[in-house]
């Protein structure tokens, strides 16, 4: 059984600095099917936090086009496993968390330790990761941001600060009734 798993989204910004290493033509087919004028520099979000940390296998989820996901993952060079989903908006919350949970839950018991990587993707990626991170599948954050990466502690736990309150809630009902 792998050890450490880390599962992300693959995101726009992964994607366009691959292309930017990439010579023309190619780099400017990408940029526009990603519908970019201009490339970032650097490696990007997944690549900076594999460099930076170890982990036993990388899952990607990703929306775009298989023939991207094939070159990003040569590109990142760790053997990543691609789970390519079917999203029409990302920025979906019930599409997004239908797509994680449903890889998260076909791989569940298979790590020692999850590893999420939060920076990758939409601000709603990035909240049903932290959902699920924090109840079904705990897990450990990471971010990245300009060549840095980072475990990262989310400042609440959902069973402990939330689950209580909403349990107590209808209690505070009940003499209406």
């Amino acid at each position: 059984m792998p050890g450490r798993l880390l599962f992300t989204w693959i995101g726009k910004t992964d994607l366009a600095c691959m292309a930017n290493g990439l010579p023309e033509p190619t780099r400017g087919k990408i940029a526009k099917q990603l519908v970019l004028s201009d490339l970032p520099s650097g490696l990007g979000p997944i690549r900076t936090l594999i460099e930076k940390e170890t982990f036993d296998a990388v899952h990607l989820i990703s929306n775009y086009a298989h023939d991207l996901n094939r070159r990003f993952a040569g590109w990142l060079g760790c053997n990543p496993t691609v789970h390519e989903v079917e999203l029409e908006n990302p920025t979906d919350y019930s599409a997004v968390f239908a797509r994680v949970d449903g890889v998260l839950r076909s791989l569940a018991g298979r790590w020692n330790e999850l590893c999420i990587h939060l920076s990758p993707g939409t601000p709603a990626m990035a909240a049903i990761w932290v959902l699920l991170g924090k109840t079904r599948y705990p897990a450990t954050f990471f971010q990245t941001h300009e060549g840095r990466a980072w475990k990262t502690e989310i400042p609440f736990d959902l069973i402990v600060d939330f689950l209580p309150a909403v349990l107590h809630d209808p209690d505070l009902n009940l003499p209406h009734l």
